[in-house]
């Protein structure tokens, strides 16, 4: 697992991500340098987790050792289904029907 690699892969810098993490005390931004030291050595879980959080990746997406493969697609994967959902610009007076019919079913049963 290699992840600065990852962190560049997701089109993030080490100097933005240490910007968006939270130091001990919960105040927002660490020192790039600070951030160096964590990657090159062991990092806790929870700062893993908290990277993961970041960079919008699941912790095991993170960990693993095969590459993270970046979309630039305007398409998501419903986490219920599996389906790839196409994501579409809605028209404002179309935005309240385009919730009623969501595409994914999972998504209908879990929340009913």
């Amino acid at each position: 697992m290699d992840l600065k690699k990852k962190i560049k892969a997701l089109g993030w810098t080490q100097e933005r991500l240490a910007a968006e993490m939270t130091d001990r005390t919960g105040k927002k931004g660490i020192t790039q340098s600070a951030l160096t030291q964590m990657l090159n050595g062991d990092p806790s879980i929870s700062r893993v987790q908290q990277i993961a959080s970041i960079l919008g990746v699941s912790l095991s997406e993170l960990m693993s050792d095969e590459d993270i493969i970046v979309s630039h697609s305007n398409a998501i994967t419903c986490p219920y289904c599996g389906r790839e959902l196409k994501l579409t610009k809605a028209e404002e007076d179309e935005s309240e029907s385009h919730a009623e019919s969501d595409p994914c079913e999972a998504t209908n049963q879990k929340s009913q």
